[in-house]
C-alpha cells in the first residue's frame, strides 16, 4: 500500500499528540503512529495489581522521567521547537503560550508531587535497569499510564482526529531514507505483517521516548545526520529526576543522557534539542519548593532552561535568547556558561529561579566595589572546589540569591512587578560599568518577564529595560 502525507509523527504519547495536533491544525496532513495498542487499551499493569513490571515504555527509569511519564508528579512534555514552531506558524512566543496553556485548556487534574495517582513504593529487588545487574533502594514510582494521565491521553486523541489526523495504533517505522523529488522521506511502516510505503512531503517529528534511543540513533546516522538534523526534529526532553536514580544513571545506554552518575544531590543528562543542537542539562541541589523546580542551571547549553509553575512546562526559545542578549540575526549564541551558579542563599524566602542565557562570563579577580545595591555578604555562592562561601570569597562567581529586605523598585515593567524582588540573577562585570542579564524573581510563581540592561556600581545607580517573555 502507497500512501502520502506532509508529515508524520512517530509515537503518540502526549508530545507525539500534541505535536501532531498542532500541525494537523494548520490544515496540513498527518500521519501519527506508534508501535503499542490503541490509547484506551493502555493501562499501566501496577494500576490492577500493584506491581511494577518491566515494561517498554518506562523500562529504565521504571515509570519515572521520560516524555510520556510523570516527573514528581508533574507531566514532563515540551513543544518540538523550531521546526514545529514554524510548521504551525506560530511565533516564538505564541509556540510557548501553546505548551503552558495545554493542560489548563484539557481541564486535566495531574497528581501533585505529595499525593502521586497510585504511587507505590517499588521493593528494591524490582528496581533497576534492564541487563545492568544493579539495583538502587526502594523509592516512590508514578506509573505511566496513571489514570489522569489516561485522561489526558484520551483529550489529546479526540484533537488530534477532529483535525483530521490519521492516527495508527500497533504500527512501527521500519525505513526512514531520503526521499525524491517533492518528497522530503520515505518511509516504510509495518502494520499487523503489512508494509505501508509512506512518501513524506515536510518533515518527520520524532517523539519515540528513550526506548527507541539506539535505534533512533542508527536511523539518523544512516541518513547522514550529525550536528544538524534537517528535516528531523527531536523533541526536547529535559530529565531532573530525584537523587535516588543515581546508580541507574551510571547504566543507561541511552544517547540522550551523559554516562555519568553525578553526586548524591545531582544529576547530569544529554538531550538533543533545537535542529540537532546538544544540551547538557546539570541541575544541582534538585529540590521541589511549593510544587516548584529549583535550582536549577545549565552549565552549557544552546537553550535556555525555565523553571516552571506546576504542570506549566516551557523551554524559551533560541530566537528569545538572542533579542535578551542583543545579538543580531546571523549572531545567535550558541554557548552559555554559567560557572559556580549559586546554589542557595541565606533565606527562607521561595526561590524560583527562571534561568536565561547570558554571554560567557568571564569575570577577573578584583577588589569588589562597596557601593553595590546589595550587601556582597548576604550571598552564598557554590564555589569552584565544590565549597560554599561569599562572593567575596569567590569574586568570579556568578551571583544570584535574595535581595534582603530591600525595595527594588523596576521602571518601565508594569504595576504588576512594582514590589520587593525577592531575588535576582547577575551576570557581567561587578565593578565599574558592566552590561548583563538582570532577572527578577518574584515570590510565589515565576514572573515570566526578566530585565536587560547596565548597571554602573559606582554610583548604585541600574538602569532596567524590559523583555516580555
Amino acid at each position: 500500500m502507497n500512501y502520502e502525507c506532509d508529515t508524520l509523527v512517530v509515537g503518540a504519547g502526549p508530545a507525539g499528540l500534541t505535536a501532531a495536533w498542532q500541525v494537523a491544525a494548520t490544515g496540513r496532513r498527518v500521519v501519527l503512529i506508534d508501535a503499542g495498542p490503541d490509547l484506551h487499551e493502555r493501562i499501566c499493569p501496577s494500576i490492577k495489581t500493584g506491581v511494577c513490571p518491566p515494561c517498554r515504555s518506562c523500562d529504565l527509569l521504571r515509570g519515572v522521567g521520560g516524555a510520556s511519564g510523570i516527573i514528581g508528579g508533574k507531566l514532563c512534555y515540551f513543544p518540538a521547537g523550531d521546526r514545529l514552531a514554524r510548521l504551525v506558524g506560530l511565533s516564538s512566543t505564541d509556540a510557548n503560550e501553546v505548551c503552558a496553556n495545554l493542560l489548563r485548556e484539557l481541564k486535566v487534574n495531574m497528581p501533585m508531587p505529595d499525593a502521586p495517582h497510585h504511587g507505590h513504593l517499588i521493593p528494591e529487588n524490582q528496581v533497576g535497569w534492564a541487563g545492568s545487574g544493579k539495583s538502587t533502594k526502594p523509592y516512590q514510582a508514578f506509573p505511566v499510564l496513571s489514570a489522569a494521565l489516561r485522561e489526558l491521553f484520551q483529550s489529546l486523541r479526540g484533537m488530534v482526529i477532529q483535525h483530521g489526523a490519521t492516527l495508527l495504533p500497533r504500527t512501527e517505522l521500519r525505513q526512514l531514507t531520503s526521499g525524491v523529488g517533492q518528497a522530503v522521506f520515505n518511509a516504510i511502516l509495518v502494520r499487523n505483517g503489512v508494509d505501508i510505503c509512506l512518501r513524506i512531503r515536510e518533515a518527520v517529528l520524532l517523539a519515540t521516548g528513550r526506548a527507541t534511543s539506539p535505534w533512533l540513533t542508527k536511523v539518523l546516522t544512516s541518513l547522514g545526520v550529525k550536528c544538524d538534523m534537517g528535516n528531523v526534529d527531536v523533541g526536547i526532553r529535559l530529565e531532573c529526576e530525584t537523587t535516588r536514580v543515581r546508580e541507574l544513571l551510571s547504566h543507561l545506554e541511552d544517547p540522550k543522557m551523559l554516562l555519568r552518575a553525578g553526586s548524591d544531590k545531582e544529576v547530569r543528562t544529554l538531550c538533543w534539542c533545537r535542529g540537532g543542537s546538544m544540551t547538557v542539562t546539570h541541575m544541582n541541589r534538585y529540590q521541589l519548593v511549593d510544587g516548584h523546580f529549583g535550582p536549577i542551571y545549565s552549565d552549557r547549553a544552546s537553550v535556555s532552561i525555565v523553571a516552571r509553575r506546576p504542570c506549566d512546562p516551557a523551554i524559551l526559545p533560541l530566537e528569545y535568547a538572542a533579542k535578551m542578549m542583543g545579538c543580531s540575526e546571523g549572531d545567535r549564541p550558541t554557548t552559555i556558561d554559567l560557572r559556580r551558579f549559586l546554589g542557595r542563599a541565606r533565606s527562607r524566602t521561595t526561590l524560583l529561579p527562571v534561568i536565561f542565557p547570558c554571554k560567557t562570563v568571564e569575570m577577573q579577580p578584583r577588589r569588589l566595589s562597596t557601593n553595590l545595591l546589595l550587601d556582597l555578604q548576604e550571598f552564598v555562592v557554590a564555589l569552584s572546589d565544590g565549597t560554599e562561601g561569599t562572593l567575596l570569597d569567590d569574586p568570579t562567581a556568578v551571583v544570584y540569591g535574595p535581595v534582603i529586605d530591600q525595595q527594588w523598585p523596576i521602571p518601565e515593567i508594569g504595576a504588576d512587578l512594582q514590589t520587593t524582588v525577592p531575588g535576582l540573577f547577575m551576570a557581567g562585570d561587578i565593578q565599574g560599568r558592566g552590561r548583563g542579564i538582570i532577572q527578577a524573581v518574584l515570590s510565589g510563581w515565576v514572573a515570566g518577564r526578566a530585565m536587560s540592561g547596565e548597571w554602573d556600581c559606582s554610583n548604585s545607580k541600574v538602569e532596567v529595560g524590559a523583555y516580555e517573555a
